[in-house]
């Protein structure tokens, strides 16, 4: 598995650095559940890297792979692919509004565990090399509404 997940990182990375790109680091990982019937984990422990591609609009799309600790206090892994429509009111900053598409596992209810495909809205802002994600997710299946909050720094270009 971990021999798969390095191939794909290393052809990822030189793709990305043949069309020029961005790396960015996903770093925690919070949520606010709506359902007050369970307890449910509202902290994620997420890591994970995104690569967004640049365009010459204002339309960016990229690639992203994270693990967390799920809302069922479970490992679960996202692989995505991800498209925005950025503003930047000022050169240090902007702000996009967007969606994330992939697949996610490790939600015993869903699927027994194994991966089952997901579409989560997504609004992102940047400051110079710092961001923060939201997202807001409809219960699906058997899986409960709730927003979240997620960190990502800049790494830099490739």
């Amino acid at each position: 598995m971990y021999r798969k997940l390095a191939l794909l990182t290393w052809l990822l990375l030189a793709i990305t650095h043949a069309h020029g790109a961005s790396a960015y680091l996903q770093l925690g990982g919070w949520s606010k559940h709506f359902q007050n019937d369970q307890s449910y984990n509202e902290s994620h422990n997420t890591a994970g890297f995104e690569v967004e591609f640049d365009t010459q609009t204002k339309s960016t799309y990229g690639l992203l792979f994270t693990t967390f600790e799920n809302s069922h206090w479970a490992s679960s892994r996202q692989v995505a692919v991800s498209a925005k429509r950025c503003y930047q009111p000022f050169a240090f900053s902007k702000g996009c509004l967007g969606f994330t598409a992939g697949f996610i596992d490790g939600y015993q209810k869903i699927n027994e565990g194994n991966f089952f495909p997901v579409l989560i809205p997504k609004l992102n802002f940047e400051y110079r090399k710092v961001g923060v994600d939201f997202l807001c997710v409809p219960a699906v299946h058997s899986s409960a509404s709730f927003c979240a909050v997620q960190g990502r720094v800049k790494m830099g270009r490739l």
